[in-house]
C-alpha cells in the first residue's frame, strides 16, 4: 500500500484461500505491471498462464535475495552475513512471486508479516518448487489467532536451507 500511495509500480493485490491453516489457492495481481501470479495446491504456479518452475542452485554463495536493509543488519546474523547479494522490492507478495518466477533466489523478512500479505505468495513459491518457512525453518501456518508470522524465508531449496543454517534472528 505504501508503494501504491507513492505511485510506484510494485504494489500488489494478494488473495489466498486457506483450509486447515494451509493455502490451497492463490493469486498475486500486479495491476500496474499487468502481471498475475497464481497457484493451486498440487496444480503448479503460473505467471499470466505460463507455468513457473524454480531452478536449484548449487550453493548459497552468490544467491540473489530480496530483503530490506533491516533484514540484513549484521546483528540479525550472529554467524555472519550470508554470502548473497541483497535487492529490494516493496511488496512482500511481489517479492515472493519474483522468487517463484526465478528472477531472485530467495526473499527474507525478519519482521512479523501479516498473513494476508504472504499466504498467496507462500503457495505460489511452493507450487513453483520452492520452500517457505519462518526464520527457524518451521513451516508457516495461516489463519491462526495471531494473523502474523514472525518472519518469512522463501526460496529455492539450496538458498532457503543456506539462509536458515546461517541462523537469522
Amino acid at each position: 500500500t505504501r508503494a501504491y500511495i507513492d505511485g510506484a509500480r510494485d504494489w500488489a493485490l494478494s488473495l489466498a484461500l486457506v483450509q486447515g491453516g494451509v493455502p490451497v489457492a492463490a493469486v498475486v495481481h500486479m495491476p500496474a505491471r499487468e502481471q498475475s501470479y497464481s497457484a493451486e495446491a498440487g496444480g503448479g504456479a503460473f505467471l499470466n498462464g505460463t507455468r513457473l518452475a524454480m531452478e536449484t542452485r548449487a550453493a548459497l554463495q552468490g544467491a540473489t535475495v530480496l530483503a530490506n536493509k533491516h533484514a540484513f543488519a549484521e546483528h540479525r546474523w550472529p554467524q555472519g552475513l550470508p554470502p548473497v547479494t541483497r535487492h529490494f522490492r516493496s511488496s512482500l507478495a511481489y517479492r515472493m512471486s519474483l522468487v517463484a518466477e526465478g528472477r531472485f533466489d530467495a526473499m527474507v523478512t525478519l519482521r512479523p508479516a501479516w498473513h494476508w500479505d504472504i499466504a498467496a505468495g507462500a503457495l505460489i513459491v511452493a507450487e513453483a518448487g520452492g520452500t517457505v518457512s519462518d526464520h527457524t525453518g518451521t513451516a508457516l501456518l495461516f489463519n491462526t489467532p495471531d494473523p502474523r508470522s514472525p518472519a518469512v524465508v522463501a526460496g529455492e531449496r539450496t538458498t532457503h536451507s543456506g539462509l536458515i543454517a546461517a541462523g537469522p534472528s
